[in-house]
């Protein structure tokens, strides 16, 4: 109840004058759209969290994947060189690495203590 209004009979309010309904219609109006703005972000930050949830998936994937082509790159680089001894023995597995041109440290292999790591 507003100051200065006066309760009727049981407390029940005298009726409002038409101006009061019509500032009480904008009030509902402007909270119904601010809820609806708040309803539009939360959706929004929804969505986003959505699609970053599926990000982190697939860069799991990715990391998954990348493990798994190093593991494979190892072996093919031993098998290599264990082929390649048989043949010419004074070829280390850092040489091999190095002639391939192959970056130690994508296949995390240390040419000093010749170890995948």
């Amino acid at each position: 109840m507003k100051k200065g209004q006066k309760k009727g009979p049981r407390g029940v309010q005298p009726p409002r004058p038409r101006a009061s309904f019509e500032e009480e219609k904008l009030e509902l109006e402007r909270a119904i759209k601010a809820k609806e703005a708040k309803l539009e972000e939360l959706q929004r930050k929804k969505l986003l969290a959505e699609q970053q949830f599926s990000n982190e998936e697939e860069r799991e994937k990715v990391r998954r994947l990348i493990g798994k082509w190093r593991e494979v790159c190892q072996e093919v680089l031993v098998e290599l060189h264990k082929h390649h001894v048989q043949e010419k023995a004074d070829l280390t597995l850092a040489e091999l690495v190095d002639y391939l041109k192959i970056d130690p440290a994508v296949v995390r292999f240390s040419p000093t203590d010749e170890v995948f790591y």
